[in-house]
């Protein structure tokens, strides 16, 4: 993937995060306290895997090391 400010190559890799859905939280929200679960206005950047219990949970994202920036792409 091309990074959208500086056009060099991103470095693929993924964003883990355990047991909580990886998800993105609006500013003005706080992280739902519950385990398996996302915040009221959140969105969701990985599907659930099989076994989450013992994989936790994962997004595909790029890496700019040039801009410093991660970008990855929400669910559905």
């Amino acid at each position: 993937m091309e990074c959208p400010y500086c056009k060099k190559e991103m470095k693929q890799g993924y964003m883990h995060n355990g047991r909580q859905p990886l998800h993105w939280v609006p500013e003005d929200r706080k992280p739902s306290t519950l385990a398996f679960s996302i915040a009221d206005g959140g969105v969701s950047l990985c599907h659930k895997p099989s076994n989450v219990f013992f994989h936790g949970y994962k997004a595909e994202a790029y890496y700019c090391a040039e801009c410093r920036v991660v970008m990855a792409k929400t669910e559905g």
